[in-house]
């Protein structure tokens, strides 16, 4: 597993602590670890750096610290008194390394749950990309189709909407309705999920188990945004737009 020891990036890159802090048990120190290393990689991602202001990492380790009760100078001791103990340490980071690839594993079936050998695609639109780029073209319009039953359905698209767009608070919305009753107190609404701006695209799964027989359609709005009544300039692509149905344990087999 190639994972880079940001602890010892992080520490190298601070002050030397003038007094000596607590040593942090094993017990904590593990979990500590692995969140380390989980920030480390969200620091790394683009797209998530890029949606927080090029996210400084220092910050993320700090909040690390804080979430666990512990300190820079607590973390800084403890490291090391394991650096005179490499046996120890060795135990410690295998635990570490244990409980990141469970995790990855765990991440990797959920995305094989809803993978597309897994879905009975149900809607897709007619053109694989939409482009949008000036001040005076519109965003596309929502889209609607039928669905026949009830089930769980997952929406994928690959979305890059970039800070030249001026789009206030731009968003997915999605949800179940039916044509006699389409007002929101009647509709079932998949999870709101916002649009980063950022130069690179970025990846959406919207899941949503539909429970009522009685919703026949469904619509998707991308993007949402609450500056409707100004024009401003936009620059979005769409690609990968698809909704598929879980297929029951019986179709899988």
């Amino acid at each position: 597993m190639k994972i880079r020891f940001l602890v010892i990036i992080f520490i190298i890159g601070s002050c030397t602590p003038k007094e000596k802090g607590k040593l942090i048990p094993r017990k904590d120190l593990v979990p500590l670890l692995i969140d380390m290393h989980i920030a480390d990689a969200l620091a790394l991602n683009h797209s998530i750096s890029e949606q927080f202001d090029n996210l400084d990492s220092s910050l993320l380790y700090s909040s690390v610290l804080t979430k666990h009760g512990y300190s820079k100078e607590e973390l800084i001791s403890t490291l090391e008194n394991y650096s005179s103990k490499p046996d120890k340490l060795i135990k410690v980071y295998d635990e570490v390394f244990s409980a990141l690839s469970k995790k990855s594993e765990e991440a990797k079936a959920i995305r094989n749950k809803y993978s597309l050998s897994s879905l009975d695609i149900v809607w897709k639109p007619d053109a694989f990309r939409f482009v949008i780029s000036g001040d005076t073209v519109h965003y596309p319009s929502a889209f609607e189709f039928p669905i026949d039953s009830i089930g769980t359905y997952i929406l994928t698209a690959s979305i890059k909407m970039t800070s030249e767009d001026k789009s206030v608070n731009p968003r997915i919305i999605a949800f179940f309705f039916s044509p006699e009753r389409d007002v929101p107190e009647y509709r079932q609404y998949f999870r709101e999920t916002p649009i980063p701006k950022a130069k690179y695209p970025r990846e959406y799964t919207l899941v949503e188990e539909c429970i009522d027989s009685t919703f026949t359609h469904m619509r998707i709005i991308i993007p949402e945004y609450d500056n409707k009544d100004t024009s401003f300039y936009k620059k979005m692509n769409i690609s990968n737009l698809r909704v598929g149905k879980l297929k029951s344990e019986k179709e899988e087999k």
